[in-house]
């Protein structure tokens, strides 16, 4: 039996990294990485990110905004309410989603834990009953965000699945 040239030496090479980096079934897989961004979920859309609104106050309420659903329409919505648990710290922030057909654009003037950040995430969106399913592409990568929501014909809220985080856009 002939090997191809060079066949042995890519194949010791193989071995050798595979060991170095401890995928030898003997040493701990813990070199890779669990997650790879293998697909740009902003490839293919044409929709931009928006210049955030003016700037909020967040309140706290521990009010049950429970879920209904609904039909989101296209269009410009501006942050105009947001709410955090009693427990919570409190500060201001902006924040607008673009929707178009099954593309989204969000800007924001902070990340979810209210740090002052310039985001702008683009990507696609679906619904599933009372959950609104965002993947998009930020500044860090890929995210998958899934929120609770309830839409109006001008009124938007969107809540963290699981807390009272609520935001509410309306409609520009």
């Amino acid at each position: 039996m002939t090997s191809e040239p060079g066949s042995v030496l890519r194949a010791a090479f193989l071995i050798v990294l595979l060991v170095a980096c401890g995928k030898d079934e003997s040493s701990p897989a813990t070199t890779f990485p669990t997650h790879v961004d293998e697909e740009d979920f902003s490839a293919g859309v044409s929709i931009q990110c928006a210049a955030v609104g003016t700037k909020l106050d967040v309140a706290t309420s521990n009010d049950d905004l429970s879920p209904a659903g609904g039909t989101i329409t296209d269009g410009r919505w501006e942050l105009t309410q947001s709410f955090l648990p009693d427990d919570e710290p409190i500060g201001k922030k902006a924040s607008v989603l673009v929707f178009a057909g099954r593309e989204v654009a969000w800007s924001s003037d902070t990340d979810i834990h209210g740090n002052a950040v310039d985001e702008c995430c683009r990507g696609t969106w679906s619904v599933d009953g009372t959950d609104l399913d965002l993947h998009v592409r930020c500044k860090d990568g890929n995210e998958d965000y899934v929120f609770d929501y309830t839409a109006e014909p001008t009124k938007l809220r969107i809540r963290t699945t699981g807390s009272e985080y609520t935001d509410t856009y309306e409609k520009r």
